[in-house]
């Protein structure tokens, strides 16, 4: 799928469109991320998913995100995964962001890995709190998720 802007992304979720499996919102507009995670969360919770958030900042990895997709909850059937990628793990990342021996590049793969065996029961969605992604998890979202780029409207 191609990417989209967030106007267009909260007016599909408004028409009742269906929702990819992963959804990755990213873009210099922070008032617009936070917005259309809490229009994508508030849009899920009446589909009965339950919200749950995890940070990923400085020396964090993607295990703990991995873990949450890959594990199931006795409590909530139905989850919403939010990963949120601050700006303290950007900082790890070198220019050339295909680069295998990164600090982290091991870590890409096993979230793409862990995003490609998502079922119905969970969504998840990655908030990057940047301009750019990973070229990466670029490559492998697009394929069958959803990208939400939240520049001026």
């Amino acid at each position: 799928m191609a990417v989209e802007n967030a106007i267009g992304f909260l007016r599909a979720l408004s028409q009742g469109r269906s929702i990819a499996p992963v959804t990755v919102i990213f873009g210099p507009q922070a008032f617009l991320r936070e917005y259309a995670l809490e229009s994508l969360r508030r849009r899920l919770a009446a589909d009965g998913f339950k919200y749950r958030a995890l940070q990923i900042g400085g020396s964090d990895t993607y295990n703990g995100l991995a873990i949450e997709l890959g594990g199931a909850d006795l409590f909530a059937p139905k989850r919403l995964v939010v990963g949120r990628v601050l700006r303290s793990y950007r900082e790890r990342s070198t220019e050339d962001d295909d680069a295998e021996d990164r600090p982290g590049a091991s870590d890409d793969t096993a979230l793409i890995a862990a995003c490609a065996r998502i079922d119905a029961t969970v969504r998840l969605a990655l908030v990057y709190e940047r301009d750019k992604l990973p070229a990466k998890i670029r490559r492998a979202i697009e394929q069958s998720g959803t990208l939400v780029n939240c520049m001026r409207p």
